[in-house]
């Protein structure tokens, strides 16, 4: 296995990359659930024409319901926006019911998410010169400007 982040080769037993430390058991699980996306094992198992039947019955029942009502209220001449909001709604509430139907239907062709690496992937040289990526190196040592003032306060007392 290959580190992502600097191309160094690791066992498929280690949980960390040798030479950056990037966690390896994370990639390797991306993998695998982009393998099962691949696979197609997240796919809907409805028929398309079910879906599109469904579809038309709900559009003609609530279009029918959505414009008796909003007559109905309409005809109460109460002089009220309920008639208005009453259709408004209705009628958004019907698209978005079908909207939600209509995303059930995936279509066959579609391109899978990620790629699989190739075959012949050689990786990155390794970096010769002056990096940074020493695990071993310690950080660089910083002097703090508070412990410099506590240290002239003692001194005065």
């Amino acid at each position: 296995m290959f580190c992502p982040d600097c191309g160094a080769e690791n066992s498929k037993s280690q949980k960390f990359c040798t030479r950056c430390g990037t966690n390896l058991m994370v990639i390797d699980r991306a993998r695998d659930i982009l393998n099962e996306v691949s696979q197609g094992a997240g796919t809907s198992g409805v028929s398309p024409n079910v879906v599109l039947g469904l579809v038309g019955l709900i559009s003609v029942i609530g279009f029918t319901a959505t414009t008796i009502g909003t007559l109905t209220l309409n005809r109460m001449e109460t002089n009220s926006p309920m008639p208005f909001v009453f259709g408004i709604g209705g009628f958004i509430t019907m698209i978005l019911i079908c909207r939600y139907l209509l995303n059930m239907i995936r279509p066959s062709g579609k391109p899978a998410i990620g790629q699989q690496p190739q075959a012949n992937y050689t990786p990155p040289q390794a970096i010769t010169g002056n990096t940074r990526r020493g695990l071993a190196e310690p950080a660089p040592a910083y002097q703090s400007i508070i412990e410099d003032q506590t240290k002239q306060f003692e001194k005065e007392h």
